[in-house]
This record gives structure tokens, sequence and C-alpha cells, in this order.
């Protein structure tokens, strides 16, 4: 995966706001309490972030919103909801668990095999 870019604080278009309602049914105070509740990191990496709406001197990458992809009756995912969404994560991270397609057991046979190669 390629390196992430780091942005400063107060990157967000004004669209932002109402694409997090659009998309994962969530309000500012929502993603205030998921960025609190994370420290301002990725729950995967901890990398830090760059908080979309405060403008402040500092520097981080972009957080994305992770959450359950629902499918529907028909196998078509249906439209996310506030109780979905499980975290914000980096891009890397975010797209790790896409491709492992969120595998608890992939994400443990991946963990064994570094540990069996030295590398945990």
């Amino acid at each position: 995966m390629k390196e992430q870019d780091v942005v400063g604080w107060g990157w967000a278009p004004k669209q932002f706001l109402p694409q997090l309602w659009i998309h994962y049914r969530l309000q500012q105070p929502d993603y205030e309490w998921l960025w609190a509740k994370q420290g301002g990191r990725c729950a995967g990496c901890k990398v830090e972030f760059a908080h979309p709406l405060r403008k402040e001197g500092r520097t981080g990458v972009k957080p994305e919103v992770d959450h359950l992809h629902i499918k529907g009756p028909d196998g078509q995912e249906v439209q996310c909801e506030k109780k979905d969404v499980r975290g914000l994560l980096c891009r890397q991270c975010n797209q790790f668990l896409g491709k492992i397609r969120d595998n608890k057991e992939r994400m443990q046979n991946l963990v064994n095999y570094l540990k069996q190669h030295g590398e945990l």
C-alpha cells in the first residue's frame, strides 16, 4: 500500500458534515465522540489523525469512518446507520480490513504466521 498523505488540521471541505449524515447517519457530536474515544488516533495502527474541522497548526492523516457492511435480502449493500459505525481508521487499516473482509479467523491466521516467522 502507498504511504498515506499527511494533511493539516481543518482539511475538510464544506460538504464533510452533510456527507457524514448521508453515508453514516452521523452528526458532528457523534464524530467528535468517536474522535475522543480513540484519542485522535487510528484504532488499528495508532497513527495520529488530522482533525477535519478544527484548524490547528498540526498535521496528521485523514481518518476514515469504519462501518459494518450490511447486505439486504437481495445481496446488495444497504444504507449504513449510526449503529453500524465501528470507529475511525486510517486508509491503510481500513483497506486492510476490506481486503480480508473483516474475517477474524484470517486475521488470527496472519498473526500466527507472523509469529511463526519471528515477526512478532
